[in-house]
Formats: structure tokens, C-alpha cells, sequence
């Protein structure tokens, strides 16, 4: 990924080199604060090493944002391998580095976002694409709401936040 090298509207735009995909694959994202912190100490620290290294820094690549010491660019293979040591280390069960677009689209969905709004942050050509990779998600949803009437029929009487609503008064539909 290679480092920001103008801003719009005051925030660094990455440029990616490569060609993706599908045109749709190529998408603009928003820049969060925080990452754009880790951005420029990133780009300080890379900065750090050129002086460091004096004329023996590698320049071919550096533009890029994740490089060696030296300015040699990192293989994609380095970055996955380990990617599952990070999760050994902290605990986490292993999953392939692939799996955080399965992730982002989880958190997303899980918060609100709409199925359109997944399609675009993962880059996906059809709104098809995305509903059929995270078809689970509706199901999910549907067993969430099945759960919340069977809690709204079968009250907690010790909460009331859950209790049903009262009967109406008068008769009902129901009565003789």
C-alpha cells in the first residue's frame, strides 16, 4: 500500500498501485483519526530509518507504507504469516487474514449499516455479490427477532422493561 501522497478536503488519499479486481474494487474509504495517526508515525519512523541507513536505503518502493527497515518492500506472504502469529499471541483463535472483510462486514451490519453501505466498503461489482456471501446475516436477524417476541410473550415479571404491553380494555375480538 503505498503512502499518501496528496490530501483532498485535508485528508491524505492512498493510492493504490495495483489494479484490482473489478472497477468497483476501487473505492475510497474514509480516513479515520486514528489511523491516520499510525499513518504519519509511520511515515516519521520510516523516516528515522533512511537516515539511519544513509545511502544503503533501499528507494525503490518507497512510497510504500509497509517496507522494511532497509526500504525493501514487504511481500504480502510476510504480512499473513504473520498475521497468525499476532493472533497466537494475543489469545486469538486462528483465522485467515482474509477473514477481517468477513469481520468488517459483520461489525458493519451489526451496527446498523445497510447492505448497500457493506457492498461499497468491501468493493463488491453487485449488491447480489455481497447478500450471497452474507446471506447469514438476515437469517441471524430473523432469529433475533424471533427471540425478542418469544421474550415480549414470555415476560421476565422480575424486569419490567420486558413485560408485554397491557390488554386492552373492552372486549376483545376474541371474547363472546
Amino acid at each position: 500500500m503505498p503512502f499518501p501522497v496528496f490530501t483532498e478536503n485535508g485528508k491524505y488519499v492512498l493510492i493504490k498501485k495495483n489494479r484490482t479486481k473489478t472497477q468497483k474494487s476501487l473505492r475510497t474509504l474514509p480516513l479515520f483519526a486514528n489511523v491516520e495517526q499510525m499513518l504519519l508515525q509511520m511515515k516519521e519512523e520510516q523516516e528515522r530509518y533512511k537516515e539511519l541507513f544513509g545511502n544503503s536505503y533501499d528507494y525503490t518502493d518507497s512510497e510504500y507504507i509497509y517496507v522494511h527497515e532497509n526500504g525493501k518492500l514487504i511481500d504480502p506472504g510476510y504480512i499473513t504469516q504473520h498475521f497468525g502469529i499476532v493472533l497466537r499471541n494475543n489469545g486469538l483463535r486462528k483465522i485467515r487474514f482474509h477473514d477481517l472483510r468477513h469481520s468488517c462486514a459483520t461489525l458493519l451490519r451489526h451496527n446498523g449499516a445497510r447492505m448497500e453501505d457493506i457492498q461499497r466498503w468491501l468493493g463488491h461489482s453487485t449488491i447480489g455479490t455481497t447478500e450471497k456471501i452474507y446471506a447469514h446475516f438476515e437469517e441471524e436477524e430473523h432469529l433475533i427477532s424471533a427471540g425478542r417476541i418469544a421474550k415480549a410473550l414470555q415476560p421476565d415479571s422480575d424486569n419490567p422493561d420486558e413485560r408485554s404491553l397491557p390488554a386492552p380494555k373492552g372486549k376483545s375480538d376474541f371474547e363472546m
